[in-house]
């Protein structure tokens, strides 16, 4: 009786750390990571993604380290950004 209860118990914890194991592959090579690229043209005008955009939304979305960020300036641009996590994109 108590080797059956001992046998369930262990069943249990195997497909609970089975399954906990299958979530993490799942959740570690999920391809939802946000994607945003901020382009800053020669009149300082910036795009995110293609669309207008504002300093204080670069900004939102440079503090959130979960998003893949990538921010080009056009040579002529002047508006710079400095970042507390990712440093600044001007010399």
């Amino acid at each position: 009786m108590i080797k059956r209860l001992f046998l369930a118990i262990f069943f249990a914890a195997v497909a609970i750390v089975a399954v906990a194991f299958a979530a993490s592959l799942f959740l570690d090579g999920s391809p939802n990571r946000a994607r945003y690229d901020i382009y800053v043209d020669a009149q300082n005008r910036i795009f995110i993604n293609g669309e207008r955009g504002t300093e204080d939304r670069v900004y939102d979305l440079a503090g959130d380290m979960t998003v893949d960020f990538n921010l080009e300036r056009h040579p002529e641009a002047t508006l710079g950004f400095c970042f507390r996590y990712r440093g600044c994109d001007r010399d």
